[in-house]
């Protein structure tokens, strides 16, 4: 790759790069990747050798026609992103293939269903877990938006939540046949390989936790008949 891509490829190239080097990164390691690998097309004018023309990638991140906007990029925290797999389907098949049809609005989806679907891939827990990083119990209450009080009825009900939500996702994926959703509301794009993801995390987290979701388990809610 080099002279024949265009800008926002080469800044696409470049998180690619970090993406597969640490995962998620900062604005700020995009700025330095790109200075590094384009210095003409990102030097700063006039001192392109010695610092990097931050405003011209930044500008190229944000808004409907930067790399956030194609859907390229996702903000994963504070001043975090990652690739998407719409980025990473676009830098493999050419100059600014991400056509109209490769994101799809999921409009069809209930308010509560997408909800569900952006706290799970938003989660801490969602990115740790992509990471390979240690999880927490606190992780696994924040993702199922429980507590460690929670009694039996209200894990079951987040967990059974969590996988029609992704369920939901998932069909309607297939059906459009688009390589991404926009949750309806929000910039959230949630791509098959993130629902894939939320499922092998559900899996993970009830294994790992076994002995303190037993605990919530065995609280049942006298209100309820046994």
């Amino acid at each position: 790759m080099g002279n024949d891509l265009t800008v926002p490829e080469k800044i696409l190239s470049c998180a690619l790069e970090l993406d597969r080097d640490k995962g998620t990164f900062t604005a700020e390691d995009l700025v330095v990747r790109c200075w590094e690998r384009f210095p003409d097309t990102f030097g700063l004018q006039g001192y392109a050798g010695k610092y990097p023309d931050s405003n011209r990638i930044l500008t190229n991140i944000m808004g409907m026609k930067g790399l956030r906007g194609k859907g390229w990029l996702k903000k994963v925290g504070e001043k975090r992103y990652r690739v998407t797999e719409v980025g990473r389907q676009a830098i493999q098949a050419g100059p600014e293939s991400s056509g109209p049809g490769s994101i799809r609005r999921a409009a069809s989806l209930t308010r509560e269903t997408a909800s569900v679907v952006g706290r799970l891939v938003g989660a801490r827990a969602f990115d740790k877990h992509r990471l390979q990083q240690e999880l927490t119990f606190g992780d696994l209450c924040a993702f199922w938006n429980i507590s460690p009080r929670s009694n039996a009825q209200q894990l079951n009900v987040a967990v059974k939540e969590a996988e029609a939500a992704v369920g939901a996702a998932e069909e309607l994926l297939a059906a459009e046949g688009s390589a991404a959703l926009l949750l309806p509301g929000t910039t959230i794009q949630v791509t098959k390989n993130d629902l894939a993801m939320v499922r092998t995390l559900q899996r993970h987290l009830l294994e790992a936790f076994e002995a303190e979701l037993d605990v919530i388990r065995g609280r049942s809610d006298e209100r309820i008949p046994r």
